[in-house]
């Protein structure tokens, strides 16, 4: 396991997913409806996950996870070509402007089909790290969030994928600053 900075120091809650399971973390955040980061760290992959109140509006793998521009693509929701030009504008930009946003601004996609692709990209995510029985975990509340809309599907429960699948407002997407 490789740690960053981050875990050094703004560190709220931590410990060992082999002694307290990532879905009960998940649910304690739900019940406490605290706001910041998650990031789970083992030794084949890493995740971040976002709540706001509770609720998980973010989450990414660090690997193996199809990036949003390749689930577009694949999914005829975009062209190669747009593809390509708005890669060409992300890279312009030190790929700080989010690759999504350009999609959007540039009239290729509606802002509700991107969050829909979103929210399926934090599900994997979710479900995936659900599986990692060895590894760390790492929540900073002093995270902040800066909203550019929010997926809305819902904390944790014991009915996590049926609440993922009733959730159908998706109106946030979202940026972090550290």
């Amino acid at each position: 396991m490789k740690l960053d900075s981050r875990h050094k120091t703004g560190v709220s809650l931590q410990g060992n997913i082999a002694v307290i399971e990532l879905n009960n973390i998940f649910q304690f955040f739900d019940y406490a409806t605290i706001s910041g980061e998650l990031r789970v760290v083992a030794d084949h992959n890493n995740a971040s996950f976002f709540f706001q109140k509770g609720i998980l509006i973010f989450g990414a793998l660090s690997k193996n996870q199809k990036r949003i521009g390749d689930l577009l693509l694949e999914s005829g929701l975009i062209n190669a070509a747009q593809l390509t030009q708005c890669l060409k504008i992300h890279n312009q930009h030190g790929m700080r402007r989010r690759l999504g946003d350009i999609i959007v601004r540039k009239g290729f996609l509606k802002f509700e089909t991107l969050a829909e692709v979103l929210k399926l990209q934090a599900r994997e995510a979710f479900f995936e790290s659900l599986s990692w029985k060895r590894g760390m975990f790492f929540f900073s509340s002093c995270v902040t969030l800066v909203f550019f809309g929010v997926i809305g599907w819902y904390g944790s429960t014991l009915a996590w994928e049926e609440r993922l699948q009733q959730a159908s407002a998706v109106n946030i997407s979202m940026g972090v600053i550290y």
